[in-house]
């Protein structure tokens, strides 16, 4: 492919703003069979996914979604397999043998492999930012006193709002 080495990525002399039609039709199959494979998108070498995701033509897009459908399947066939004591054979002709495998491990690697769904949920977590102004007209008179406490106190326990 012009102005690209042999792995498929950009040389440093390389001036193309836009990866051309023919060559994304090229990354897009390639891409389905890596995320067939249940192999993530960040470790896909020839192009940064995020690229093919943003110029991907809705086809190319429908592709890409049932290809990662088929690499989610794998590892959900994968854990449940195993998880139930029997053997797995990959796609590549490995194998997975349930008497060898620590299921622990194996469900962490499935939320690492499909955080969308069964990894910690990071993003839920409440920011500190994010409280609400107190209404200090509402409050005990002993609610009152303990924020006072707090606040001449350096904040121990964490800082209250103004």
């Amino acid at each position: 492919m012009k102005g690209r080495d042999e792995l498929g990525r950009f040389l440093p002399e390389n001036t193309f703003s836009k990866t051309p039609p023919e060559e994304m039709e090229v990354l897009v199959e390639e891409y389905c069979k890596h995320r067939a494979l249940g192999l993530d998108k960040e470790s896909f070498v020839r192009a940064d996914y995020r690229t093919i995701e943003k110029n991907a033509s809705d086809l190319q897009a429908e592709k890409i979604r049932e290809a990662e459908a088929h690499g989610w399947h794998i590892w959900e066939n994968i854990l449940r397999l195993v998880t139930l004591g029997q053997n797995v054979t990959l796609p590549d002709g490995t194998s997975i043998m349930a008497a060898n495998c620590n299921p622990t491990l194996l469900i962490f690697t499935v939320k690492s492999k499909m955080r969308q769904v069964y990894g910690d949920k990071l993003d839920a977590a409440v920011k500190v930012d994010d409280y609400e102004k107190l209404d200090y007209t509402k409050l005990s008179d002993g609610a009152l006193e303990e924020i006072a406490a707090l606040r001449s106190n350096g904040g121990a326990g964490g800082a209250l709002p103004a």
